[in-house]
């Protein structure tokens, strides 16, 4: 379940990325806008995806070596704690984290001087 969440942000993030580059190319008064649209919509999503597949990287052989079938593990091991809540708060962390960092990338690639020169239709 947990990865649901990542899959819920993704789905966002494709909604409104959409809309708000559909309405820079569609509204004149936006259409100064459509690099930084469609490149922050851009990056946001390949941080997402490699910031979940990160943390896959992680968690699989993390979590290769464990028990599953042994009861619950004791309270006191900090190395399953540490587990538990990677598995349970690490997709939506990574995903929030991945979004926000594709967009810093994908606006900083928009502010080059090399790509204000897009006319539009």
């Amino acid at each position: 379940m947990p990865f649901g969440f990542s899959a819920l942000i993704l789905l966002i993030l494709t909604v409104v990325g959409a809309l708000s580059t559909l309405a820079t190319c569609v509204f004149s008064g936006l259409r100064k806008l459509v690099p930084f649209a469609w490149r922050m919509w851009l990056w946001g999503t390949v941080g997402l995806i490699a910031a979940n597949a990160l943390l896959i990287a992680v968690l699989i052989p993390a979590l290769s070596g464990t028990a599953i079938t042994h009861g619950s593990p004791p309270s006191g091991d900090i190395r399953s704690t540490v587990l538990r809540d990677l598995v349970i708060l690490g997709p939506l962390a990574a995903s929030v984290a991945g979004v926000l960092i594709g967009i810093g990338v994908g606006f900083r690639f928009a502010s080059r001087p090399s790509n204000n020169r897009w006319r539009g239709p």
